[in-house]
């Protein structure tokens, strides 16, 4: 399984990574830590699922989604933001998110989201 993430802030990154290194089947081909970067990712990288953060430094995670759906039809899409609004998760699914994940899940939660 290949994994791009689009997400700004080094903690959520290492958490990533370390979910991610306990399972062999899974890579990180792409760590994004900003909307040019994650646009950049997505039409250059080969990725099966991407996870992304709605609030970037420089943009909304959302126009990356969009971008995602449009080159990768296939790869799944797992939101993982704090924003856990109605408005922030509809405007995320209908972007073509197909997951959705409060960062403050617990580690199984993370596992079980990305597996699934």
């Amino acid at each position: 399984m290949r994994l791009l993430v689009v997400e700004d802030d080094p903690y959520w990154q290492q958490a990533i990574q370390a979910i991610v290194t306990h399972r062999p089947d899974y890579r990180i081909v792409a760590m994004c830590g900003s909307l040019r970067e994650g646009l950049h990712a997505v039409q250059e990288e080969g990725f099966d699922l991407m996870i992304v953060d709605l609030g970037l430094p420089d943009g909304s995670g959302i126009d990356v989604i969009r971008a995602a759906r449009r080159h990768h039809p296939d790869a799944e899409i797992l939101v993982a933001t704090v924003f856990a609004d109605e408005e922030n998760v509809v405007a995320a699914i209908y972007a073509g998110a197909t997951g959705y994940l409060v960062k403050e899940a617990t580690p199984e939660q993370w596992s079980a989201a990305i597996d699934s």
